[in-house]
């Protein structure tokens, strides 16, 4: 079993070694052919907003805006 291990855990070195040295878009490409959600650009998020942490019009749940921040 600690044969095998070790046979994974150097192919694992070899291949993150090989990817070192690719360039940046190179290496993209390669690890867009794994996953291939990592080409698609993020959504913006809007980070200035409303920065408050208390909400005192909205009284069921004063604390939405921390429970939502947190929930991420």
């Amino acid at each position: 079993l600690w044969r095998l291990v070790l046979c994974f855990s150097v192919l694992y070195e070899i291949i993150l070694i090989y990817i070192l040295f690719q360039t940046v878009d190179d290496a993209r490409q390669l690890l867009q052919n794994i996953d291939p959600t990592l080409g698609v650009p993020l959504p913006d998020k809007d980070y200035d907003g409303s920065c408050r942490i208390y909400d005192w019009e909205h009284s069921e749940d004063p604390f939405h805006y921390f429970k939502v921040k947190i929930k991420r």
